[in-house]
């Protein structure tokens, strides 16, 4: 089965709260509400983050911009708030600037994820846009596209990190099978892990480098990975019409 269709438990909508603030921005924003809409998920924006995060949202998301930009904007007591909404059940899903804020980054991370990112790429080549070639990793519950098989994904400058020696819980759901960007910087890109998810607490964590959410024939596996982080107990997921 896949999250194709949600049907939430007692036909209580999934509430998702998306930061759209000061350091998010581009084409992820609509993207993203695109999605939710098509799902039926209750999505309120909001520039700072709200006290009632705890108590009236199951999924707080963070889109692409400046990573820096979103720390300093939602400051310590946001910070606080995001991690104590995740320790206590909450999902976060980041990408690319959210998912390097929900790192152990020691200048804009909150620390959700351990995630050794790989700095060797920034001095070799400070932006690096295009597209790269991702693979899913087989046996991590990633049913809209095929394990194994190389997937064109808009990346821009989003996190990559060694996929050995990672911390207990973290699974690499996604590797670089051919980077972007000068030949040394594709080179080196190859093989690092791009998308990751872990527990923090009793909330799930899930952090995306590239960006599916803005790649026309990663739809489905973008929402596949938004649902993920859904606390187990909203969900009844409908099976596959074609199985």
């Amino acid at each position: 089965f896949f999250f194709s269709d949600v049907m939430i438990g007692n036909e209580r909508k999934v509430r998702v709260c998306m930061y759209v603030g000061s350091g998010a921005g581009g084409a992820g924003i609509p993207a993203l509400e695109k999605l939710f809409s098509l799902h039926k998920f209750e999505v309120t924006k909001v520039t700072q983050i709200p006290k009632n995060l705890i108590t009236d949202f199951e999924i707080i998301v963070f889109p692409g911009g400046s990573a820096s930009t979103q720390f300093s904007t939602i400051g310590q007591q946001g910070v606080k708030l995001v991690i104590d909404f995740v320790r206590n059940g909450g999902g976060y899903f980041g990408v690319c600037a959210g998912a390097y804020l929900g790192s152990c980054n020691p200048r804009y991370g909150i620390g959700l994820l351990d995630l050794k990112q790989n700095k060797k790429l920034w001095k070799a080549e400070s932006n690096i846009y295009g597209d790269i070639q991702i693979q899913v990793s087989d046996g991590i519950g990633i049913s809209s596209v095929p394990c194994g098989v190389p997937l064109t994904c808009r990346y821009r400058n989003g996190p990559l990190f060694s996929r050995y020696s990672l911390p207990k819980g973290i699974e690499v759901i996604a590797v670089v099978t051919k980077g972007t960007g000068t030949k040394v910087v594709a080179k080196r890109m190859n093989g690092l892990g791009t998308i990751a998810r872990g527990k923090f607490g009793k909330g799930t964590v899930l952090l995306c480098g590239p960006h599916p959410e803005q790649t026309e024939h990663l739809q489905e596996f973008t929402w596949e990975l938004i649902c993920s982080v859904i606390p187990k107990d909203l969900l009844t997921r409908t099976l596959n019409n074609n199985l």
